[in-house]
């Protein structure tokens, strides 16, 4: 019975997380005072007392999704048991909820990330059975703030303890993904015309045909999520030029806005910056 708080609280986490992966509009009251404790006309999970100490894992939980969960939710998967993951979008930062359900095992595991480039650093917080379980504590002593990690653009390693809720701030590259200009344009050369465009536009590439290996063509969002990859084989011309005509890679339109051509080719990466207009 003295565990009840604290997992209910990582049961409501991973109740929120599934709400929210299917669609359904996230919507909390959160309170740290609800009446008197010594009444009998307010429920159980209603008696919150007016201090922060007193509040519930529960509450805790409510309190994380709310800050540290964006709008915008993004694909995830983990394939570690016992470990469930939520991303969204917040201010064009990834924001990823993860529920780890072992009361007895810390799990050391790789966050990769698609579509999306970091500046290689991520923000921690979480809440775990840090402290007694009688009042006023309940188990945990709420949200606290784990530092800064760093990792690469694409990867990052992290430790999520024991029978608890973490929330990782994971920041895009400024704009992105950056324009680079540091290679040779004898090697590379990476146009777009005309741009700003508004139905269709033409991405032309030079790469020097020693650097065909591992070629790829891919556009991006302003928050570095992948929108668009070109089939581009070892065997093409060293120039090359191919037609945008704003779909995503399930051939859906999208919105005007800014975008990223990204060039990459045997470890080299150029970029290019698109303007789609209405």
């Amino acid at each position: 019975p003295l565990w009840w708080n604290y997992l209910d609280g990582l049961f409501i986490a991973d109740v929120l997380g599934h709400f929210a992966r299917a669609g359904v509009p996230k919507a909390a009251v959160h309170s740290i005072y609800e009446g008197d404790p010594d009444s009998d006309e307010f429920p159980l999970f209603g008696i919150i007392r007016g201090d922060t100490l007193s509040m519930r894992a529960v509450c805790w939980v409510l309190k994380l999704y709310l800050d540290f969960f964006g709008d915008s939710l993004v694909k995830t998967t983990s394939d570690v048991f016992g470990l469930n993951v939520y991303g969204s979008i917040r201010d064009d930062t990834l924001a990823l909820v993860v529920i780890n359900k072992s009361l007895d095992s810390a799990y050391t595991t790789t966050i990769n990330l698609h579509g999306f480039m970091s500046n290689d650093t991520l923000q921690a917080w979480d809440i775990t059975n840090d402290t007694i379980l009688s009042a006023p504590w309940n188990g945990t002593k709420g949200i606290i703030y784990r530092g800064k990690y760093s990792g690469d653009s694409m990867s990052f390693t992290y430790t999520f303890p024991k029978a608890s809720v973490s929330a990782l701030w994971i920041e895009p590259k400024v704009g992105g993904i950056e324009e680079d200009s540091r290679f040779k344009i004898t090697d590379y050369r990476l146009e777009v015309y005309p741009n700003p465009f508004t139905q269709k536009t033409v991405i032309e590439f030079r790469v020097k045909s020693s650097k065909l290996k591992d070629l790829q063509l891919q556009i991006y969002d302003l928050a570095g999520r992948l929108v668009k990859s070109f089939p581009i084989t070892n065997n093409q011309s060293p120039i090359n030029s191919i037609i945008w005509d704003r779909k995503d890679n399930n051939k859906k339109r999208v919105a005007s806005g800014i975008y990223f051509c990204r060039l990459e080719a045997s470890g080299k990466i150029l970029t290019k910056k698109m303007c789609l207009v209405r």
